[in-house]
Parts: structure tokens; sequence; C-alpha cells
């Protein structure tokens, strides 16, 4: 079945969203850095005269998102007191904001001056995590399993992180593996070894692999500091933002996504099966990479990611909650 959405890169995945000037339907102005600490879904090009358009909000007043603080804010070029008039029709999840044509344009979202239909999801940091360019009636749905907290599924197509980190990708690569990772959590200091001679094992097939660093306190030192101790020799970079493990829905470090040539997931989850270094192991990476060289898909595309959650603030420090073993495995079986 084709999906009635469709991921696209007009704006840079990861980076930060421009700071647009909004109004709010009874004309007080709003940034969208007013938004900070909540996610926000900015949507453009609804026609909201027409009952079609209409009837396309009415489902987004019903998604849930536990835990997830969520703004949906729908931009149209009418004035303010304009969408008043069609605010009650939006439902209560979703509000209303006037916008001039240059903030539809900082989204990609005018073309000719005219509106594009199209949702940009910005995290709580303000960083783009996800663009959908049409919106039909399995949107909500889309993004209401967009917070479900699963990973990125197998065959989604992922963004790239190099060039974006001025990172220069080979073109004899034959795929790329992210590792996001923390230089202060106790499970990636076990790994580390096991992350060399994986690194090792993929520079062997011509797979490039690089680490992202997205917890709240990371830095270019924090980063390079461990790196050298784990004898790292890939790039490793901070993710500033959360932007690449949003975009990922990376919840736990350690975790590997494996793309394919085509920038196509085709793993995601844990590196292995056990915090432990045991020949007994299943080599959920190792074993992707080889059905993906051999063109076929791999015979499990997705597990449970353990060890430390991502680390969002220093409220998080002190509720980190730990994983344990390595279950969860998803098999490409029908």
């Amino acid at each position: 079945m084709v999906p009635m959405f469709a991921l696209v890169a007009a704006l840079a995945i990861g980076s930060a969203c421009p700071d647009i000037a909004l109004a709010a339907t009874d004309g007080k102005p709003v940034k969208l850095a007013a938004f900070s600490g909540r996610s926000v879904a900015l949507i453009t090009g609804l026609d909201l005269s027409t009952p079609g358009d209409n009837h396309l909000l009415a489902p987004l007043s019903l998604v849930s998102l536990s835990k997830e603080k969520l703004e949906i804010a729908v931009l149209s070029l009418l004035a303010p007191e304009r969408l008043s008039a069609l605010s009650e029709s939006a439902g209560e999840r979703v509000s209303l904001y006037s916008c001039g044509e240059d903030a539809l344009t900082a989204l990609d979202a005018l073309v000719n001056g005219k509106p594009q239909r199209r949702c940009v999801l910005v995290n709580a940091k303000g960083r783009v995590v996800r663009v959908w360019s049409s919106l039909g009636p399995s949107f909500a749905e889309s993004l209401a399993d967009w917070f479900s907290g699963r990973l990125v599924p197998y065959g989604y197509p992922c963004p790239d992180p190099r060039a974006p980190f001025g990172i220069e990708p080979r073109e004899s690569d034959r795929g790329l593996l992210l590792l996001f990772l923390s230089s202060t959590g106790v499970v990636d200091a076990m790994y580390a070894d096991r992350i060399v001679k994986l690194a090792n094992f993929c520079a062997e097939r011509k797979i490039s692999t690089v680490a992202l660093f997205p917890s709240y306190d990371e830095t270019e030192e924090t980063v390079a500091k461990f790196a050298k101790a784990a004898m790292f020799e890939f790039p490793c970079v901070v993710d500033p933002g959360f932007g690449f493990a949003d975009a990922l829905r990376i919840t736990h470090t350690p975790t590997a996504v494996l793309l394919a040539r085509d920038g196509k997931c085709a793993y995601a989850g844990a590196i292995d099966s056990n915090t432990r270094d045991r020949e007994t192991n299943r080599k959920y990476v190792q074993d992707a990479i080889e059905a993906l060289l051999k063109g076929e898909k791999p015979p499990i595309v997705q597990t449970m990611p353990f060890g430390t959650l991502l680390r969002r603030s220093e409220r998080d420090d002190q509720e980190r909650i730990r994983g344990s073993g390595g279950g969860g495995a998803v098999s490409s079986s029908p």
C-alpha cells in the first residue's frame, strides 16, 4: 500500500528551525521560540474555509501522546480576525496562527505564492526532526505513531548526518552505521571494545561508521575525551538539540541504526543481545550488515535497545533508568 504521506528533505533534518513570527487569533504576536520545551507540529497549506481540511484537523484533537508536550499549530495567511471565526472548528488540541509569506518561505511551504500542504515537526529544542510533504487521511495516525516510542522501522528513509557535520562520504560506501552514544553511560563504556571491533568489521566491508552523542551536556571536549579513551578511529560528533536522535526516535544509548546505500533503515536497535561480551551473543548489527551486502533483508530488523535513557536534562540525571536484557527482537518474517 502506498503511504498517504512522505518524508522530504526540504528542511534540513536536525537543523534549527527558523524562529518565524506568528500572530495568534487575538492578534498578539508569537515567535516560534515561545514553544521552547514543547514539540510543535507546524501545519501549513490548509484551506480552513473548506469542510475537507477542517475534517483533517478533527483527528488531530484525538491524538494520544503520553507524557509528550505537543503543540499543533496551523499556520495560515489569513488575518487573525478571520482565523478567530474558524478556531472553534479546529478542535481543542489545535491552535491557529496567522503568518506572513516570509514564514512559509522559511518553512519551504510557499511555491509561486501558493501555500503548500505540509507539516514540519520541531522538537522541544527547536530542531527539525521530520517533514510530511502531504497531508492525507493517514496523517493524524502517522503523527501519533511518531510519538509511540518505537525506533524507525525497516525501510524508513533516514537523514544522513555526515554533510551537516562536514564529514565527507566515500563513493565506495556500501552503507552507513550510526551509533548513538553517551560519554558518561556505563553501558556505552562497556561496549567500547566491541564498538571498535564492529567499526573495523564495517570498514572491511566498506560500511562507514559515525557516532553521535546527543545527551544535553555533551561537548566537543567530552566527546573527544571519550573517543580517545575508547580508541575510536571514526568520526564522533555532538548531536546538538537531539536533532538526529529525535529524527530517528532514539531513546537509549548505545543504539545502532544501519542505513543501506540508498539511506533507508536496514536495522535499528541494540548492537548485540547482551551487555556481557560472550560468544553466544546474537550480533544483531553484524548479521544485518551481512544480509545487507547480500541484497537480503536482515533476519532481525529491530530490537529493543538497552543501556542509558537518553539524558535530556539535569532532571534526567536524577531519574536515570537502566534497561535490561536484549529482548524485543522483531523478525523480518511476515
